[in-house]
């Protein structure tokens, strides 16, 4: 099922968002540590494709915040998910390099532990994150900070 869905949305990308199956143009930040973890937040980057505003939002209180969760998204604590390099940048999931089905893909797992009203907070393995994508844009510490303008997609895979 979730391999079928994946494959169906390369002919319409942004249904696989809208259905709440996958989030495009995330920035993750490192939050800090659990036991054997690390634990990243993940936002909608502040140039993300699209944005998931409510018409009555203040066009104040939007700026410099970053865009709410799809208001039907289905991510919840515990899921299992897959986060996955965007190459190019904000806006590259419109092609198949994206896709964490492509054999050569970036892309670790990890496990949902908080969902909020724009984010998603995650764990993943010790050294996994870092062993893909290079340091987060926030590290502290011996690997110093890594690229600001790095984005992922994440995508749903079992809950």
């Amino acid at each position: 099922e979730v391999i079928q869905r994946l494959e169906a949305s390369i002919a319409d990308p942004f249904s696989l968002e809208e259905a709440g199956h996958a989030i495009f143009d995330v920035h993750p930040q490192r939050r800090g540590n659990l036991f054997n973890d690390e634990v990243y937040r993940l936002e909608k980057s502040l140039d993300a494709t699209t944005k998931y505003f409510q018409s009555n939002d203040n066009a104040v209180d939007m700026r410099g915040r970053p865009s709410p969760l799809p208001a039907n998204h289905k991510f919840s604590a515990n899921d299992v998910i897959v986060i996955t390099l965007q190459p190019r940048g904000t806006g590259d999931f419109l092609g198949v390099s994206s896709l964490p089905t492509n054999k050569d893909a970036v892309l670790v797992e990890a496990r949902v532990l908080n969902v909020g009203p724009s984010y998603v907070d995650v764990a993943i393995p010790a050294g996994k994150y870092s062993t893909a994508f290079g340091p987060a844009s926030n590290n502290v510490g011996d690997e110093g900070k890594g690229d600001p303008n790095l984005r992922v997609r994440v995508d749903r895979f079992f809950s």
